[in-house]
């Protein structure tokens, strides 16, 4: 995982792969059930803001619902509902959410629904024929959205905080025959794996599987093999993974100059920062052994 990465590299310009950055996230996104869940959660955020507002604040006669105004709010709402996401995911706040504190997640959330309801007003404005939406209505319902949406990171900063925290509560005792392989579907680890299933270990993979898994194919079917196919940045899932391990070999990670120079904050988040993250969540499991080995980018092909 340990790779060496210079400033000229860093610095040498890459156009093509920097138009490829921009959509990094997009691609990146994996449909999990946690991202899943965030979209729904700011989603209904949105419409559960819109319909409070409509419903109680602004006390809207029910009369309106059969009218044209009414199907243009519906439409806008719905819109904001699909560019608001479709922003969320370009700014990495659904697959990138370990990176930013939470205070920046809440600063980005209202950052980019100012930014969309000055935008919509400014449409609305520009019509031929202006829509009559109430103001009020329309502002209370981004600023409700965004406070709803704020709380739900909120809620769920304070779960993670709690999964990783230890407890006096009884977990699960580490064994020392069960080994947690981290990136063991790569060059070295799926090398790894094999002697480890031979040696009668149980052997867990944890990893997203980008280059398929055809480096398992021999040991796929074997009893003492489980494969999680996560990202091993998903601290749920990492985890998960841990409960009741007794070592923690660690291989993931972006390999090579190239690959590390497209996006230097992407390769440091990764290889870096996450690496903090699994030992710090190794620790609290109770993990008695952590195997921190580089690529081989670093060792070279050999025996």
């Amino acid at each position: 995982m340990t790779m060496t990465i210079t400033p000229t590299t860093l610095n040498k310009p890459h156009n093509l792969l920097q138009h490829m950055v921009l959509l990094r996230n997009f691609v990146d996104l994996r449909l999990t059930l946690g991202t899943v869940l965030r979209v729904a959660a700011d989603i209904i955020s949105l419409w559960g803001a819109f319909l409070f507002c409509w419903l109680v604040v602004q006390s809207t006669d029910s009369t309106i619902l059969a009218t044209k105004e009414f199907i243009w709010l519906l439409l806008v709402v719905a819109s904001f509902s699909i560019l608001a996401v479709i922003t969320y995911i370009g700014r990495g706040l659904y697959n990138r959410m370990h990176r930013y504190s939470l205070a920046t997640k809440i600063r980005s959330l209202s950052e980019i629904n100012i930014a969309w309801f000055i935008i919509t007003a400014a449409v609305l404005s520009l019509l031929d024929e202006p829509i009559i939406i109430p103001f009020g209505l329309l502002l209370t319902t981004f600023l409700g959205s965004t406070i709803l949406q704020s709380l739900a990171r909120v809620a769920s900063s304070v779960l993670r905080s709690e999964e990783v925290r230890p407890t006096g509560e009884v977990r699960n005792e580490a064994d020392q025959n069960k080994v947690l392989v981290i990136g063991g579907a790569g060059y070295i680890g799926s090398a790894l794996v094999d002697e480890l299933l031979k040696l009668g270990l149980q052997v867990s993979v944890l990893d997203a599987m980008h280059f398929g898994e055809e480096s398992l194919s021999r040991v796929v079917n074997h009893p003492n093999l489980k494969l999680i196919r996560e990202d091993f940045r998903h601290i749920e899932a990492l985890t998960r993974a841990m409960s009741g391990v007794g070592s923690v070999i660690h291989f993931g990670g972006l390999v090579g100059d190239p690959a590390c120079a497209v996006d230097a904050d992407l390769t440091v988040d990764v290889n870096v920062t996450a690496t903090k993250v699994i030992g710090e969540i190794a620790k609290a499991c109770g993990v008695r052994r952590f195997i921190f080995a580089s690529s081989c980018s670093v060792y070279g092909a050999c025996d």
